[in-house]
């Protein structure tokens, strides 16, 4: 009978929470051989200590290729989950229910969320039903698991896709491969703006027009993000609470890897004389709400983000260039 591949690793993960260890010694033709090796004086790790090992800070875990947002109530599947997926290159956090689940997304805007059904107080369809409401939250690929999945459902409900728990380990890899999770566009344009209807009105006209959109709804969320991101384009509002469009700017240009990143403004204020001379400097365009042409707005965006990609091309061709002659 199949099992679901997670028996031998939950073991494991008892022995060692005990100081103990397990493995498997196999011969072709004749089979295998578990061996338990666990200490004559046990030391157990407490359990508040081992959910703060599993709950860490999750500034501590960017370090990827891709943010992965695990949501789980196992706290050895979660652990099980970031052991495999920090193997393939990802950077992960976890989150034991729903409501961590919620707070994770909004700091971290993971590139996926692995999302269990089977969960108390939220289940998996609740959070799922939350997060695709959210027009921050919504656009981020969200795969659901557990047993015997109702993937109709799944897909009815906005889910990117749907893992059986039975084929974690033999099919996650596929299905985030598939999905490109962790794979950083060169098109990828953030709208900055903190109006929801003109968020969303923008992310849908870019999109409709084939690009990718990160949406930050103020300047601070956009300066945490803009590492990961790396975006080839910002469209930025002006008027923002938190951090507003002036002082984003000026962030950006203190800083030589973020500093080229061209910016088109999109505001309804009314810009003095000397604010548009700072702005002049430092950004492509300006547009006002009220009175600008789609057409126009698109046409400039394509020509800045066709730019910033010859030109990343260029600079990576140039330092591969330089690798193989230092060779």
């Amino acid at each position: 009978y199949g099992g679901t591949g997670l028996g031998l690793a939950i073991t494991k993960k008892f022995a060692q929470i005990i100081g103990g260890t397990i493995w498997a010694e196999s011969e072709f033709g004749y089979g295998s051989t578990f061996v338990l090796s666990l200490p004559v004086h046990a030391k157990i790790t407490p359990d508040t200590q081992l959910e703060s090992e599993a709950e860490a800070e999750p500034d501590t875990l960017l370090k990827g290729d891709g943010i992965i947002l695990v949501i789980d109530d196992d706290m050895i599947i979660r652990e099980l989950f970031k052991e495999d997926l920090s193997k393939l290159g990802y950077a992960v956090a976890v989150a034991a229910d729903g409501n961590q689940g919620f707070e994770l997304a909004y700091k971290l805007r993971p590139d996926c969320i692995i999302l269990d059904v089977n969960m108390p107080e939220k289940d998996g369809w609740e959070v799922l039903s939350i997060l695709k409401n959210d027009s921050l939250l919504a656009p981020i690929p969200v795969i659901m698991m557990s047993m015997n999945i109702d993937k109709q459902k799944g897909y009815a409900m906005g889910a990117t896709d749907c893992l059986d728990k039975t084929m974690v380990h033999s099919q996650l890899p596929i299905i985030l491969k598939k999905h490109h999770i962790g794979d950083h566009a060169d098109d990828v344009v953030m709208v900055v703006e903190d109006e929801e209807e003109q968020r969303k009105f923008l992310t849908m006209l870019l999109e409709y027009k084939g690009l990718q959109v990160f949406q930050a709804e103020n300047g601070q969320v956009a300066l945490t993000h803009l590492e990961h991101k790396k975006p080839a384009l910002i469209i930025l509002d002006l008027n923002m609470p938190v951090m507003d469009g002036f002082e984003f700017i000026e962030h950006l240009q203190n800083n030589d890897k973020w500093c080229s990143i061209p910016v088109v403004v999109l505001t309804s204020r009314r810009i003095s004389a000397e604010e548009q001379a700072c702005l002049n400097q430092h950004v492509e365009t300006t547009f006002q709400k009220e009175d600008f042409q789609q057409e126009d707005l698109i046409l400039q965006i394509h020509q800045l983000v066709s730019n910033a990609t010859t030109h990343k091309q260029s600079a990576s061709d140039n330092d591969l260039f330089n690798d193989v002659h230092d060779l």
